[in-house]
């Protein structure tokens, strides 16, 4: 491949996302393609932290009903991490002519350090 070419686009892109205190969205969307088809899935009512991006043509923000969230609102918190997953598989994809869909959870992306509230050390401490 020549300097300057771009990989086909092969996947679709779908990200879960609520509000959270940090907003970790911005981090990780300035690291992927700008041009990289993104549907961002919020996992509650609240969208306003997510309105920036909604300029952008490659991002779809997929909101929830108000009936489907005033079912979910009280539920544990991984229950409504569940849900938001599920409704990543389900409205993520964009394109039949994509190969498969990779769901990003929002805050997978803390500036220089990936996934480091999601990511443990499962190595068997060897002392």
């Amino acid at each position: 491949m020549q300097t300057g070419q771009q990989h086909a686009i092969a996947f679709d892109v779908a990200i879960a996302t609520v509000r959270r205190a940090e907003t970790y969205i911005d981090a990780l969307l300035a690291t992927l393609r700008s041009d990289l088809p993104i549907r961002l899935i919020a996992g509650g009512d609240d969208t306003t932290y997510l309105e920036k991006h909604k300029r952008s043509p490659s991002i779809e923000l997929i909101g929830v009903p108000a009936e489907e969230w005033d079912h979910f609102k009280a539920s544990p918190v991984h229950l409504r991490a569940t849900w938001n997953y599920w409704r990543s598989l389900i409205f993520g994809s964009r394109s039949l002519s994509r190969h498969g869909l990779l769901v990003f959870e929002d805050e997978c992306y803390h500036g220089d350090r990936m996934g480091a509230s999601t990511a443990r050390d499962t190595t068997p401490d060897r002392r």
